[in-house]
């Protein structure tokens, strides 16, 4: 989801750059997609229109600023035990939910969505799974997090990782 954001920040950073000598410069950037909103809108330096769209589409998907996220990855040598770990942390996180406690229940809703393959399933021998957690409230996202992973001890071979506000999601 940072991607379109990533990307106009660094053609933006290239085309100042380029621009700083007193001759000036002209940045030139083959890609595929030259009407994709992220390069159409570096290319026009329209900061503005940018920041508004990116923003949207951020509410709309119910990512950060307007959500906060926590990521989980269970990884191991052996794909059935890491699967097998992923299924027991998602029963765990789905049985804890019902008993989170915020005195305003919209703000206290914690969404979890997985476990599912990572979109990078094997990496460097590892297979990996992955977990998003989304929720309004900081608080509620680590009242969950506090409560469900000191209870799990993950098996021999098996490894669990937290990302919390995740710059990647590979």
């Amino acid at each position: 989801f940072r991607s379109a954001e990533r990307t106009f920040q660094l053609l933006a950073q290239v085309a100042g750059r380029t621009g700083r000598g007193p001759r000036g410069g002209k940045v030139l950037v083959q890609t595929w997609n030259p009407d994709q909103p992220c390069v159409a809108l570096a290319a026009a330096h329209d900061y503005d229109t940018f920041v508004v769209r990116e923003l949207a589409n951020r509410r709309q998907h119910l990512y950060p600023p307007y959500q906060r996220l926590a990521r989980l990855i269970v990884r191991s040598h052996d794909q059935g035990a890491a699967a097998a770990f992923a299924e027991r942390l998602a029963q765990a996180l789905q049985t804890a939910l019902p008993n989170l406690r915020s005195p305003d229940p919209v703000a206290g809703q914690v969404r979890v969505l997985g476990p599912a393959e990572a979109p990078v399933f094997r990496l460097k021998g590892y297979y990996r799974f992955h977990f998003q957690l989304q929720s309004p409230s900081p608080a509620a996202l680590h009242q969950l997090l506090r409560t469900v992973l000191p209870t799990l001890r993950a098996p021999a071979g098996v490894e669990f990782t937290l990302d919390i506000d995740p710059l990647n999601m590979l």
